[in-house]
């Protein structure tokens, strides 16, 4: 029997993801792993001014529009396929396209750098997705490393 449209999106709700230590442990490694980009990247502390606008885009627009596209509808189609469905590494061919995808479409409003540092938690975005089969952990953990990019990059 063939999943629902709303299963194969990752829009089926199971709230059950919320106990997960691993997705728990992801937000932690966040506001470090950010830090160290914030370090490695010339001018990106204090690059930013907060604004309403802009905390509503990177927190909440952001991360819903782009785990929908990319996690939902991409990730959720190319799961469908025998090639994506094989790990590697711990990851899924399907999260590995995804991923790759992610990156190169931030190439678009970011420099090549941090385009490339979206591979990582583009990766565990990918990872909860097919872990819960839905993109509410994904996008949670998207808003969040959006919220510690912003405190990383308005602060002096």
């Amino acid at each position: 029997m063939r999943p629902s449209l709303a299963e194969e999106l990752g829009l089926a709700f199971r709230p059950a993801f919320a106990r997960d230590r691993q997705l728990w442990l992801a937000a932690a490694v966040a506001p470090l792993s950010l830090a160290v980009v914030a370090w490695l990247v010339p001018n990106a502390r204090g690059s930013m001014l907060i604004s309403l606008p802009l905390v509503l885009s990177l927190v909440v627009w952001q991360p819903m529009m782009e785990e929908l596209l990319f996690r939902g509808v991409l990730q959720g189609q190319l799961d469908r396929n025998r090639w994506a469905q094989r790990q590697y590494a711990g990851f899924t061919g399907a999260n590995y396209a995804t991923t790759l995808l992610f990156m190169l479409a931030h190439l678009v409003h970011h420099p090549p750098l941090w385009a490339a540092a979206t591979f990582a938690p583009s990766l565990i975005f990918g990872y909860f997705r097919d872990r819960h089969r839905q993109i509410y952990p994904s996008m949670l953990l998207h808003a969040f490393y959006n919220g510690c990019l912003l405190a990383v990059a308005s602060t002096r």
